[in-house]
């Protein structure tokens, strides 16, 4: 695990937005269904304070997921309407809803075959309180850290395919070797979608529709509900693009999917999801009698996700 220089920010709390919940403190193991980077730990030293006095926060950002997360960074939010004040880590006074860091940075990846966790990033934070901000008696803060950065997603999946007469030969039933299929778990989930049984070759130039689909299982959000990249690549030795579909032209090969494209934006709230395809066609001659090929599909996006924790202030 990589560590870091601490940072400390101090904030004027002039106005504050009064919310209730409860407390939240995250453990630091990894989440199940979602290998990303992630706030492991947004937690106040002391849970309960004076009006007037500082509170303080400890904060880590961690990455478990299969890629580095790239231009990450931190911000503090519903700390207050006019928050402003000095801080070690920034030539410039802080202000809520800014980030934490003076520098984006990069969180790599795990190294399983060298058994190395994530790389992380550590931060302390102090708000300074006025009591002239807080109602008489007992008020139960809530504050957001959220962090944001660049992440990306990968998948392959096989098809298989046989001509007519080798089909023929065996029964109208071929063996079908081992097909891999497989995407990394991920923020936004990736699913190739090919045909399951083999494709019989009745022509010289056999088409057929190979579909990208991306859900977000994360439980945070894309930038602007936007995708920075959707890639589709292929084997040039067997097919050739037949129809782009939802896809900008081809590109050596591989399909794109630029960000600013209509397809490239997610549809729907809490449950954002993008379907695209288009259709292939087999390269005449290239398969003689059965083979196998691979279909790879790429999505980069920014990514957001949002921890909380809560402070109980006394103003008596």
């Amino acid at each position: 695990m990589v560590m870091y220089g601490k940072l400390t920010i101090i904030l004027a709390l002039a106005a504050v937005v009064i919310v209730a919940g409860c407390a939240q403190k995250n453990t630091g193991d990894v989440h199940a269904g979602y290998p990303g980077a992630t706030i492991t730990d947004f937690s106040p030293i002391a849970p309960s304070i004076k009006a007037g006095t500082p509170i303080n926060f400890y904060l880590t950002a961690q990455n478990f997921g299969y890629a580095d997360a790239t231009n990450a960074n931190v911000i503090l939010f519903n700390c207050g309407a006019v928050n402003t004040g000095a801080s070690s880590g920034k030539t410039a006074p802080y202000k809520c809803n800014d980030e934490l860091f003076e520098k984006d940075f990069t969180l790599q990846k795990p190294d399983a075959s060298f058994g190395l966790p994530g790389e992380s990033r550590e931060a302390d934070i102090t708000l300074d309180t006025g009591k002239t901000a807080f109602p008489q008696g007992r008020t139960t803060q809530t504050f957001s850290a959220r962090i944001t950065y660049d992440y990306s997603t990968s998948g392959t999946r096989d098809v298989f395919f046989t001509t007519f007469d080798n089909w023929r030969e065996k029964g109208g039933s071929v063996a079908v070797p081992p097909l891999n299929y497989h995407t990394d778990q991920a923020p936004l989930s990736l699913v190739i979608n090919v045909p399951d049984a083999p494709i019989i070759l009745n022509t010289d130039e056999q088409e057929f529709t190979v579909g990208v689909s991306i859900r977000n299982t994360g439980g945070g959000f894309t930038q602007n509900k936007e995708l920075n990249e959707i890639q589709l690549c292929y084997d040039t030795t067997f097919v050739a693009v037949a129809d782009k579909g939802d896809f900008d032209n081809p590109s050596g090969d591989c399909l794109k999917i630029s960000k600013g494209s209509q397809n490239a934006k997610l549809i729907g709230l809490d449950n954002q999801y993008k379907d695209v395809d288009a259709r292939f066609k087999t390269v005449k001659g290239a398969i003689a009698v059965q083979d196998t090929t691979t279909f790879t599909a790429k999505v980069s996006y920014t990514y957001s996700l949002d921890t909380s924790t809560t402070v109980n202030i006394q103003n008596s």
